[in-house]
């Protein structure tokens, strides 16, 4: 095979599997101090906060 589709194959794989890290670790509750919440609750909280 080409090489160019060799390293594209592989940089795709890379990307694939830092999404999956990412995709984990918004599914993991996040200790806040006062609450627990997941990653997406704290972003919407942050914005709410920001532009009431």
């Amino acid at each position: 095979m080409d090489k160019r589709y060799d390293l594209y194959c592989q940089m795709i794989n890379e990307l694939d599997e830092g999404s999956r890290f990412i995709q984990e670790y918004d599914s993991i509750p996040h200790d806040y101090g006062a609450a627990v919440l997941y990653q997406a609750e704290s972003q919407i909280i942050h914005l709410v906060g920001r532009i009431p």
